[in-house]
């Protein structure tokens, strides 16, 4: 049985990179689908709320959604080749949208 493990990231934005997000993990992924989600949270006037897009070579990623926070909490959790890979491609997102490579975990 292999051991899963879990990589978090804090992201201003995911939209636009989660089709190469799902590409990896090999998940279905509707563009616009999150951002509907996170439409609806907002309008429903929630407090926090999880939205999952699970692959299916069994990684995993969470994103969290929270009333007074800006910034979304993105967790990938899985094993092998594709979780390494989904960590790479949220890290590169990370500097990209601006991140402090000192301020987060690196792959």
């Amino acid at each position: 049985m292999t051991e899963t493990t879990a990589y978090q990231i804090c992201l201003p934005d995911i939209e636009a990179f989660l089709p190469g997000l799902a590409n990896i993990i090999d998940a279905e992924y509707t563009p616009d689908t999150f951002s509907e989600t996170e439409e609806a949270f907002e309008v429903a006037g929630k407090e926090r709320a999880e939205w999952v897009l699970q692959g299916k070579c069994g990684v995993a990623a969470t994103v969290v959604l929270e009333k007074y926070e800006g910034y979304l909490f993105v967790t990938v959790e899985g094993a092998g080749p594709a979780f390494q890979k989904a960590k790479e491609y949220l890290w590169k997102h990370y500097i990209s949208q601006g991140g402090n490579p000192d301020k987060q975990e690196k792959p």
